[in-house]
């Protein structure tokens, strides 16, 4: 058995226990969405995106920016930030498999 860390990477953890960390940590995020008028900005795991959306694989197989502008018509910047949670945390429920 390996050692685990209290660090970003825990050695012997499953997939699935990484990934939630990554999400607490915000570590490895890859692409920001701008959000609406005010710009709010909102971090996000393109990899992660690309394996559960076919919409984010569809636009990220064209779209190779990692800043990509969000008008409040496609949604507000609270609807995008739940989006993501729900869209990362399914990494870990047994029906997205």
């Amino acid at each position: 058995m390996f050692p685990t860390t209290t660090g970003i990477w825990n050695i012997g953890s499953t997939h699935a226990e990484q990934m939630i960390n990554f999400l607490k940590t915000g570590s490895g995020r890859d692409v920001e969405f701008t959000v609406g008028n005010d710009k709010t900005v909102i971090k996000a795991h393109k990899s992660l995106l690309m394996a559960r959306s076919t919409f984010f694989l569809t636009r990220f197989v064209s779209d190779t920016r990692t800043v990509i502008p969000i008008t409040e018509d496609d949604c507000t910047a609270d609807e995008l930030q739940l989006f993501l949670e729900v869209t990362e945390k399914m990494t870990n429920c047994n029906l997205a498999k």
